[in-house]
């Protein structure tokens, strides 16, 4: 009888079954974590909440793509929606409008981008021939691995953790691009995908399209007509890149702070001890998966002549020289040009690495015999398992629970807003900024003046009143003035606000220059005031036009 029961139990245990439905309860452990668990006082968690309600505040006014925001920096305005990634935080400001709970919206955000993540590691792992079981095994083994929950727990990462959700997708597609004898729709597809990588995290973004150069350039000497197909792709991605956000972002920077993000080092100064990539400890941002890459690596010497070894060699030794880079070895490439300055941390290429080495896996499992494929499954799960609850017990131990009432501000706030650093305050700032000691821990703010009325008026004007807003598009003031005075609207004064002023005999004001905040000098009279939102189309365009009128004079 003991026999039999061992024989059945092994059955059991290495039926496809066995394994898929151990993912399964782990997806619904996943899943109830993220909606029922607490928030930690992560790196950046208090400010991805505050970019989300941004983003709620402007979605509900109508607006996409919001370039302004009326209530941060004191109350006197921030660019924060235009510089800052933006896929996250729209999907969780639509999903925060839907269920009117910034913390339910938050959750579901998340979940939405973990089963991006999700179908693509399962679409990948299905080309590689994986069975249902494999697939469903590698994808909640990714969703749950160390980078992806350290992002969500530890860092309040979340814009880009929704970049790494969109990796494995990309990888997908580019294996259709390569396999399918159709290219255009395939090349579409991936093209979309990259310009929506772009909008969920630059670094990211500027990673995964320069490693899809390299491999375009090294196809056009294997393959050349896959090879352009690729090129055209990745070109295509960076000139989107450069036309709508790198050129505007490099104009319109210059009127901001944009050295204070230089605070928290600088790429050779955060790259980690070579050693610290093969840390099994649980709290590693690294972890198992770099060892267990090794591994199925060194094993591809018996399954060189497996149909799977290529692809997964190239993402394995892709991953592992991504990784490399993120070592005080490549010191020397970060040092070499301040064009890497943007990147600031080295580990963040994490959230390329750990899709490609999922994928991989995927192939090094399906090389595997039957039975010793279900034992490995239930391997990958239980190692998952393991490392996960030592993960958390782990970020516990170091970090605060945040209260939900904060997050909701139902009771008053004590983390930083997206403030933090002053990176988005006017230049004129920048000396105050440099010279505040510990300014990430005082609070950016502090160096601002106090917060004031959005409107004011001066001398002989006065206005109806005008209420404090948390976001406008178009702000209306009707001013009277019995003799010259001033309407001061208490924004910062820079290209992102249009604002005009129109007298009833057809006269027309515009903003007193040099000053920190709009002031419009009035007349005798009686004035309609408007202070209008940007377009971001709109200032792409007065970039590109500031551009070439500097060509010029140069």
């Amino acid at each position: 009888m003991t026999a039999t029961a061992a024989r059945t139990l092994k059955r059991t245990f290495v039926s496809p079954n066995a394994a898929a439905s151990f993912a399964g309860v782990l997806l619904l452990a996943y899943c109830a974590g993220i909606m029922l668990g607490p928030f930690l006082d992560g790196h950046d968690t208090y400010i991805s909440f505050s970019h989300v309600e941004i983003w709620a505040n402007a979605l509900k006014a109508g607006d996409l793509f919001p370039v302004w925001t009326p209530g941060d920096a004191n109350g006197f305005g921030s660019p924060v929606p235009f510089f800052y990634h933006k896929l996250f935080n729209l999907v969780a400001a639509a999903l925060t409008l839907a269920t009117g709970d910034v913390v339910t919206g938050f959750r579901l955000a998340i979940l939405a981008f973990s089963t991006v993540m999700f179908y693509g590691i399962y679409r990948c792992a299905a080309q590689l021939d994986a069975d249902r079981s494999s697939r469903i095994v590698i994808a909640i083994a990714c969703v749950v691995s160390p980078y992806a929950l350290v992002c969500l727990a530890e860092r309040g990462a979340v814009a880009e953790y929704s970049a790494m959700a969109l990796i494995p997708l990309g990888i997908s597609l580019t294996i259709d691009l390569l396999k399918l004898e159709a290219k255009t729709w395939p090349a579409v597809k991936l093209l979309m995908l990259l310009i929506l990588l772009a909008l969920a995290h630059l670094v990211t973004f500027l990673a995964a399209t320069g490693m899809l150069l390299i491999f375009a350039l090294y196809l056009l000497w294997k393959s050349p007509a896959r090879g352009m197909v690729l090129l055209a792709v990745a070109g295509g991605a960076l000139l989107t890149f450069g036309v709508l956000i790198y050129v505007p972002f490099a104009t319109w920077g210059a009127y901001f702070c944009p050295a204070q993000a230089r605070l928290h080092g600088l790429p050779a100064e955060n790259a980690v001890a070579p050693l610290r990539i093969f840390s099994p400890n649980p709290g590693s941002w690294f972890a198992w998966p770099v060892s267990a890459l090794l591994l199925g690596l060194a094993l591809q010497c018996w399954y060189r002549k497996d149909r799977r070894a290529t692809l997964v060699i190239t993402l394995g030794l892709s991953a592992f020289i991504l990784l490399l880079l993120m070592t005080r070895l490549a010191a020397p490439l970060w040092r070499s040009t301040d064009l890497l300055d943007f990147v600031q941390f080295p580990w963040r290429l994490l959230s390329i690495t750990t899709p490609m080495i999922f994928v991989a896996f995927a192939g090094m499992i399906e090389q595997l015999p039957p039975t010793a494929k279900r034992y490995m499954q239930i391997g990958l799960l239980t190692v998952t398992v393991l490392n996960t609850g030592g993960l958390l017990l782990h970020l516990e131990r170091v970090f605060t629970v945040i209260p939900l009432g904060e997050l909701r501000h139902e009771i008053p706030s004590t983390g930083p807003g997206p403030d933090a650093g002053g990176e988005y305050f006017p230049a004129r700032y920048q000396g105050q900024l440099a010279a505040t000691p510990n300014i990430l821990a005082v609070k950016a703010g502090s160096i601002l003046p106090a917060r004031r009325a959005l409107v004011e008026g001066m001398g002989g004007c006065t206005f109806q009143p005008v209420s404090q807003t948390a976001y406008f598009r178009t702000l209306e003031i009707d001013a009277s003035c019995e003799s010259a005075g001033v309407i001061r609207v208490n924004q910062f004064y820079t290209p992102f606000l249009d604002a005009k002023g129109t007298s009833t005999d057809g006269a027309t004001s515009e903003p007193v220059h040099d000053v920190p905040f709009i002031e419009l000098p009035l007349s005798r009279g009686k004035w309609a005031i408007q202070i209008r939102e940007r377009t971001y189309l709109e200032l792409v365009a007065m970039a590109w036009k500031e551009k070439f009128a500097q060509a010029g004079r140069d």
